[in-house]
């Protein structure tokens, strides 16, 4: 709750410094979301992983009302190959997938116009309990609909795959830690996109970690070395920065978009004011 508490507070701090002193960084930014779910009445919201799907659409029709533009994944690998970094671009991803993001974002999206990545974790598709990493689940699914924590079904990752607006994207097979583990790591991912392959015709997808934090060991280094060898189109972490001209796409960071987020704080954090909160809360373990 402490950590949830330090982010909030650092979205209105970066808010307020984006207000007065104007973008602090050009570039583009990448945000991500995982459940896109109502609120269940008489459970606790998940602070962590939830954004309602009316905060959701609130979100992205409020950055578009401030000047941004969204811009597939895969246009952003090609501009930024080409040696150009648009300015004032969002990219929106989704890691795990749940089934409510082809439920409830999905539809949201497409009203919208606004393209979007899912990184699916395939070990987990068509179960119908939670992701064995989704600890609000687990501990109130005795009192949760299935929409709430339900993994992405087969026949969900084919309706994403048959619309142009959206990509399927991998996201290891067990979405397990590979903390020095690359090995481990590699034959994981190898899996991941076996079935990508075999199941959806997917082949060199996009790519995120699980967890992402490379200060943490989640990324970087022999594990994004292998996942380069792979032959994945990137490798995206959960660090909070900015695409850059420079910057390499097999590092590029991600901004968690949450419930409480405005279009505002997004704003804030697509401007680069946001990046020293993940760094205190790193001192703070």
């Amino acid at each position: 709750m402490l950590k949830e508490t330090v982010k909030q507070t650092a979205g209105l701090v970066a808010a307020g410094l984006r207000g007065v002193l104007g973008r602090c960084t050009p570039g583009a930014g990448l945000l991500i979301y995982h459940r896109i779910a109502a609120s269940v009445d008489d459970t606790p919201d998940d602070r962590t992983l939830n954004v309602p799907p009316d905060v959701f659409e609130r979100q992205l029709t409020g950055l578009q009302r401030l000047g941004y533009r969204f811009l597939a994944l895969r246009d952003l690998l090609a501009a930024h190959a080409d040696g150009r970094t648009p300015d004032r671009v969002v990219v929106v991803t989704f890691d795990d997938i749940y089934q409510n993001v082809v439920e409830a974002a999905v539809p949201v999206l497409r009203r919208l116009g606004i393209p979007a990545t899912m990184f699916v974790s395939t070990a987990f598709v068509d179960h119908t309990e939670p992701f064995p990493f989704d600890a609000w689940a687990h501990e109130h699914r005795a009192v949760l609909p299935p929409r709430a924590y339900r993994p992405v079904t087969r026949a969900g990752l084919e309706t994403l795959v048959a619309d142009p607006l959206f990509e399927v994207g991998a996201h290891t097979h067990s979405h397990a830690v590979f903390i020095d583990r690359p090995d481990t790591f590699e034959a994981d991912l190898a899996e991941n996109l076996r079935w990508l392959d075999a199941h959806l015709g997917i082949t060199a997808p996009t790519f995120a970690f699980p967890y992402g934090r490379t200060a943490f060991g989640f990324a970087g280094g022999a594990l994004t070395e292998r996942a380069r060898g792979l032959g994945v189109a990137c490798a995206l972490t959960t660090d909070s920065s900015l695409v850059t001209t420079d910057s390499d796409p097999y590092a590029w960071g991600r901004f968690n978009a949450y419930a409480w987020d405005t279009p505002v704080t997004l704003d804030a954090k697509l401007s680069g004011w946001y990046g020293w909160a993940p760094r205190l809360m790193e001192r703070m373990g």
